[in-house]
């Protein structure tokens, strides 16, 4: 449950500290397609459990430290992507790079939440019927909604399952973060129970309780709790100021039939650089090379000059001027099995390619990371070079569809 509902708390704030007054979240405080947010985890011993609600409370979270975890979320157009045939009413979708996982989601004037996501590498899906609301419009204090659900996923499809989705704005008030104090914060609890009917006995399976806290003007939380079935508490918020370490979009493919790794990291300047490690069992890890960080530009990559003959695994030790390491997602490629989409050359300053089956035409759409379409090519064959020149710096994200389904990647333009 935990992964089903781990895109749902990454937003983007907006608007000036006013007055104390009793906030109403509306319609208008929903992401966007384009829309980018910088989220921020934070170590849950530095923050505890959430605190009491109300009128006119003060949440003060001004201690919390910053965990290595953090990243950027955006929000793109669905039509084009991986899955969309299954949520033709979804409105937006993100895409986690980590695991090529897309989320769609969809609102009205009453309502927000998401219908399902789609996992690019085996085709799966995991749906909501007809919706798992998050946000109901327009909501104060102390006002309550209550929805339910069918929820379907692989794991458990030879039994019906209902979700059972309670918020509450439980107070509100003044709320205090490392990026700042906020007024006029409304704060929501949200319990989703997720029910399996078995032999005609209804039978919990999964409890997720959350506390988001809304700031008028906002595009969804600027800080928020969560716990999965009483497991203690986790911590994000959306963060104003530099992130201390980023690293984001970590995969693998092949380049020259060698293993190729890119990634992003950025606010760099207490990183000394980073550990390429390989495993050949996803538990035991060797270096195998390092790049040292830099601050001119986001973009890193390193080809392996490893020869594939099986499935291998790839992740980074980020390491601190100060000693402390922390690690990236674990990334893997298969000798045999058709890999991760490449783009190549990756950085490319004039012109990209990409790894498409020889003799076969493909449906290509690029995006910037801001999610506007750049290019799009539904005849695209492997002699083809797109070229780059008008195109701004940054990430870019291009999907391709073939004969063997959709395929998500991304690359750098210098």
């Amino acid at each position: 449950m935990k992964q089903t509902l781990r895109n749902f708390f990454f937003f983007f704030l907006l608007g000036a500290i006013g007055a104390n007054a009793q906030p109403i979240i509306t319609s208008s405080m929903v992401p966007q397609v384009g829309d980018q947010f910088n989220i921020q985890y934070i170590l849950s011993s530095s923050v505890g459990a959430p605190g009491s609600g109300g009128a006119n409370v003060t949440w003060d979270y001004s201690k919390a430290q910053d965990s290595s975890a953090g990243g950027i979320l955006t929000f793109f157009p669905p039509s084009t992507l991986p899955g969309y045939s299954n949520f033709p009413n979804a409105q937006s979708a993100t895409i986690d790079l980590s695991d090529t996982t897309i989320t769609y989601y969809t609102g009205n004037s009453s309502s927000y939440g998401f219908v399902g996501q789609f996992q690019v590498s085996d085709s799966s899906l995991t749906s909501f019927t007809p919706q798992f609301t998050k946000l109901a419009f327009p909501f104060t204090y102390p006002q309550t909604y209550v929805d339910t659900f069918t929820y379907f996923s692989p794991v458990i499809s030879t039994n019906t399952v209902y979700g059972f989705d309670s918020l509450v704005a439980d107070g509100y008030g003044t709320l205090i973060t490392p990026s700042g104090t906020f007024n006029n914060v409304l704060r929501v609890r949200q319990v989703v129970t997720l029910i399996v009917v078995f032999s005609g006995i209804n039978i919990p399976i999964a409890t997720e309780t959350y506390y988001d806290y809304y700031y008028s003007g906002v595009h969804y939380p600027i800080f928020e709790f969560s716990s999965n079935n009483g497991a203690g508490w986790i911590a994000n918020y959306y963060k104003t100021n530099p992130l201390p370490l980023r690293i984001s979009g970590f995969i693998a493919t092949l380049q020259n039939e060698k293993p190729y790794l890119q990634w992003q990291a950025t606010n760099t300047t207490n990183t000394k650089g980073f550990n390429v490690q390989r495993s050949l069992d996803g538990q035991t890890f060797t270096n195998v090379g390092w790049v040292a960080a830099k601050n001119t530009e986001p973009a890193y990559h390193f080809a392996d000059s490893y020869t594939l003959t099986g499935k291998v695994y790839y992740r980074l030790q980020q390491e601190d001027k100060d000693g402390e390491v922390y690690y990236s997602n674990v990334a893997s490629l298969n000798a045999g099995v058709e890999n991760v989409f490449a783009a190549y050359p990756n950085p490319t300053k004039t012109n990209v390619h990409f790894s498409v089956p020889v003799g076969s035409s493909c449906q290509i759409a690029v995006y910037s990371y801001a999610g506007k379409l750049v290019y799009e090519n539904k005849n695209y064959t492997a002699s083809e070079s797109i070229p780059t020149d008008a195109w701004g710096k940054g990430t870019y994200i291009a999907t391709i569809k073939t004969n063997n389904g959709i395929k998500v990647t991304s690359f750098i333009k210098q």
